[in-house]
Protein backbone atom coordinates (compact mmCIF):
# COMPACT_ATOMS: atom_id res chain seq x y z
CA UNK A 1 0.00 0.00 0.00
CA UNK A 2 3.07 2.40 0.93
CA UNK A 3 4.12 1.94 -3.10
CA UNK A 4 1.38 2.78 -4.51
CA UNK A 5 1.27 5.76 -2.27
CA UNK A 6 4.16 6.64 -3.21
CA UNK A 7 3.69 5.90 -6.99
CA UNK A 8 0.42 8.51 -6.93
CA UNK A 9 2.76 10.91 -5.23
CA UNK A 10 5.30 10.80 -7.65
CA UNK A 11 2.58 11.34 -10.50
CA UNK A 12 1.30 14.38 -8.87
CA UNK A 13 4.45 15.64 -8.80
CA UNK A 14 5.36 14.84 -12.34
CA UNK A 15 2.28 16.87 -13.19
CA UNK A 16 2.68 19.24 -11.59
CA UNK A 17 6.02 20.55 -12.96
CA UNK A 18 5.24 21.19 -15.74
CA UNK A 19 3.02 24.51 -14.33
CA UNK A 20 6.51 25.78 -12.68
CA UNK A 21 8.51 28.64 -14.06
CA UNK A 22 11.21 25.99 -14.69
CA UNK A 23 8.59 23.51 -16.06
CA UNK A 24 7.07 26.38 -18.96
CA UNK A 25 10.57 27.71 -19.75
CA UNK A 26 11.64 23.57 -21.21
CA UNK A 27 8.40 23.55 -22.97
CA UNK A 28 8.83 26.86 -24.36
CA UNK A 29 12.70 25.45 -25.22
CA UNK A 30 11.28 22.25 -26.91
CA UNK A 31 8.47 24.44 -28.97
CA UNK A 32 11.13 26.58 -30.24
CA UNK A 33 13.55 23.99 -31.36
CA UNK A 34 16.76 24.64 -28.70
CA UNK A 35 16.19 21.33 -26.84
CA UNK A 36 15.92 18.87 -30.10
CA UNK A 37 19.22 20.13 -32.14
CA UNK A 38 21.58 17.11 -32.87
CA UNK A 39 24.55 19.37 -31.82
CA UNK A 40 22.97 20.46 -28.44
CA UNK A 41 25.04 18.66 -25.24
CA UNK A 42 23.00 20.01 -22.71
CA UNK A 43 19.79 18.74 -23.50
CA UNK A 44 16.97 17.90 -20.89
CA UNK A 45 14.87 15.01 -22.68
CA UNK A 46 12.36 14.05 -19.82
CA UNK A 47 9.10 15.61 -20.88
CA UNK A 48 6.68 12.44 -18.81
CA UNK A 49 3.37 13.61 -18.63
CA UNK A 50 3.41 16.94 -20.14
CA UNK A 51 0.53 18.57 -22.16
CA UNK A 52 1.93 19.37 -25.75
CA UNK A 53 -1.30 18.74 -27.91
CA UNK A 54 -0.64 20.61 -31.40
CA UNK A 55 3.21 20.70 -31.59
CA UNK A 56 5.04 20.80 -34.11
CA UNK A 57 8.32 18.73 -33.43
CA UNK A 58 8.56 18.21 -37.39
CA UNK A 59 12.39 17.40 -39.03
CA UNK A 60 13.31 17.46 -35.04
CA UNK A 61 15.91 15.15 -33.16
CA UNK A 62 14.01 13.25 -30.60
CA UNK A 63 16.31 10.34 -30.05
CA UNK A 64 15.90 8.88 -26.33
CA UNK A 65 13.40 11.37 -25.15
CA UNK A 66 11.17 10.50 -22.62
CA UNK A 67 7.21 11.37 -23.61
CA UNK A 68 5.54 8.66 -21.32
CA UNK A 69 1.96 9.27 -20.80
CA UNK A 70 2.06 12.75 -21.72
CA UNK A 71 -0.56 14.46 -23.82
CA UNK A 72 0.57 14.99 -27.49
CA UNK A 73 -2.68 15.11 -29.66
CA UNK A 74 -2.43 16.14 -33.15
CA UNK A 75 1.61 16.92 -32.49
CA UNK A 76 3.65 16.77 -35.42
CA UNK A 77 5.93 14.23 -35.78
CA UNK A 78 6.75 14.28 -40.04
CA UNK A 79 10.26 13.33 -40.45
CA UNK A 80 11.45 13.34 -37.25
CA UNK A 81 14.68 11.10 -35.59
CA UNK A 82 12.86 9.41 -32.68
CA UNK A 83 15.03 6.79 -32.43
CA UNK A 84 14.64 5.12 -28.93
CA UNK A 85 12.41 7.01 -27.58
CA UNK A 86 9.53 6.47 -24.72
CA UNK A 87 6.19 7.45 -25.63
CA UNK A 88 4.88 4.25 -23.55
CA UNK A 89 0.83 5.36 -22.24
CA UNK A 90 1.09 8.76 -24.15
CA UNK A 91 -1.85 10.15 -26.33
CA UNK A 92 -0.68 10.62 -29.54
CA UNK A 93 -4.75 11.04 -31.32
CA UNK A 94 -4.09 12.35 -34.34
CA UNK A 95 -0.71 13.24 -34.36
CA UNK A 96 1.50 12.97 -37.37
CA UNK A 97 4.78 10.51 -37.70
CA UNK A 98 4.84 10.34 -41.94
CA UNK A 99 8.27 9.42 -43.05
CA UNK A 100 9.41 9.02 -39.14
CA UNK A 101 12.09 7.02 -37.81
CA UNK A 102 10.85 6.31 -34.80
CA UNK A 103 13.06 2.76 -34.33
CA UNK A 104 13.64 0.82 -31.11
CA UNK A 105 10.82 2.84 -29.70
CA UNK A 106 8.72 2.15 -26.48
CA UNK A 107 5.05 2.83 -27.70
CA UNK A 108 3.52 0.06 -25.18
CA UNK A 109 0.03 1.59 -23.88
CA UNK A 110 0.12 4.16 -26.41
CA UNK A 111 -3.46 5.83 -28.13
CA UNK A 112 -2.44 6.15 -31.14
CA UNK A 113 -5.89 6.31 -33.05
CA UNK A 114 -6.38 8.07 -35.97
CA UNK A 115 -2.22 8.53 -36.41
CA UNK A 116 -0.37 8.67 -39.59
CA UNK A 117 2.93 6.58 -40.03
CA UNK A 118 2.66 6.71 -43.77
CA UNK A 119 6.20 5.42 -44.28
CA UNK A 120 7.54 5.64 -40.82
CA UNK A 121 9.89 3.05 -40.04
CA UNK A 122 8.73 1.57 -36.29
CA UNK A 123 11.20 -1.46 -36.54
CA UNK A 124 11.75 -3.08 -33.47
CA UNK A 125 9.31 -0.44 -31.61
CA UNK A 126 7.45 -2.30 -28.56
CA UNK A 127 3.54 -1.61 -29.76
CA UNK A 128 2.06 -4.10 -26.94
CA UNK A 129 -1.35 -2.87 -26.14
CA UNK A 130 -1.51 0.12 -28.17
CA UNK A 131 -4.66 1.33 -30.02
CA UNK A 132 -4.29 1.73 -33.69
CA UNK A 133 -7.49 2.51 -34.50
CA UNK A 134 -8.19 3.95 -37.85
CA UNK A 135 -4.58 4.65 -38.01
CA UNK A 136 -2.63 4.84 -41.20
CA UNK A 137 0.01 2.31 -41.94
CA UNK A 138 0.56 2.59 -45.84
CA UNK A 139 3.82 1.92 -46.35
CA UNK A 140 5.18 1.82 -43.03
CA UNK A 141 7.91 -0.56 -42.14
CA UNK A 142 6.90 -2.70 -38.78
CA UNK A 143 9.65 -5.29 -38.15
CA UNK A 144 10.58 -6.98 -35.36
CA UNK A 145 7.77 -4.91 -33.74
CA UNK A 146 6.79 -6.27 -30.34
CA UNK A 147 2.81 -6.64 -30.72
CA UNK A 148 0.22 -8.17 -28.40
CA UNK A 149 -3.25 -7.39 -28.31
CA UNK A 150 -2.79 -4.68 -31.03
CA UNK A 151 -6.19 -2.76 -31.36
CA UNK A 152 -5.84 -1.96 -35.48
CA UNK A 153 -9.60 -1.79 -35.88
CA UNK A 154 -10.62 0.40 -39.33
CA UNK A 155 -6.71 0.25 -39.54
CA UNK A 156 -4.65 1.16 -43.17
CA UNK A 157 -2.36 -1.14 -43.62
CA UNK A 158 -1.75 -1.54 -47.37
CA UNK A 159 1.30 -2.69 -48.73
CA UNK A 160 3.14 -2.52 -45.52
CA UNK A 161 7.21 -3.09 -46.30
CA UNK A 162 7.74 -5.95 -43.82
CA UNK A 163 5.17 -7.15 -40.75
CA UNK A 164 6.82 -10.17 -38.87
CA UNK A 165 5.53 -9.98 -35.22
CA UNK A 166 7.77 -11.62 -32.90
Amino acid sequence: MASRFKRLTRRKKLRKRWKTPQGRKLIQQLKSGELTKKSSTNRHTDFRKADLQNIDLHNTHLENFDFSEANLKHANFEAADMSGIRLSGANLQKANFAGAIVRHANLKGADLSEACFREADLSNSDLRYAALRKANLKKATLEKCTILTLDVKHGYFSKPRVFRPI
